[in-house]
């Protein structure tokens, strides 16, 4: 799912991503209220993509599973370029639950915050 997440990131693909949750997962992002669900997830990424997110790299990943469930912890860095203004760089760090269903793994709950 992380190689399917920075691809969908360079794509400015929101359907892409927002494929990759399940369509009752959450993402918990810093002082923010929970997205809750695959169509808020997407509106989510549509207002990313609007705002100038353009690039993801993962700098660091360790993901541990069994045979149904995994979590993966990510440290990374985002390129946003803002509309008519100059890019930035922001860093954070990740914790994605997954689940496997019949067509493979599934973000279940993602959370993140910004990493020094």
């Amino acid at each position: 799912a992380v190689d399917a997440m920075v691809a969908a990131v360079a794509a400015r693909d929101a359907d892409a991503m927002a494929g990759l949750y399940a369509e009752d997962a959450i993402v918990l992002s810093p002082n923010q209220p929970l997205t809750g669900g695959r169509a808020a997830i997407r509106d989510s990424w549509l207002r990313n993509f609007a705002n100038g997110y353009s690039a993801l790299s993962i700098l660091q990943m360790r993901t541990e599973a069994g045979t149904d469930r995994a979590v993966t912890l990510m440290i990374w860095e985002a390129t946003i370029s803002p509309p008519g203004r100059d890019a930035q760089t922001i860093r954070g760090r990740s914790m994605i639950y997954a689940k496997r269903v019949a067509e493979g793994w599934i973000i279940s709950a993602d959370m993140w915050q910004p990493a020094g």
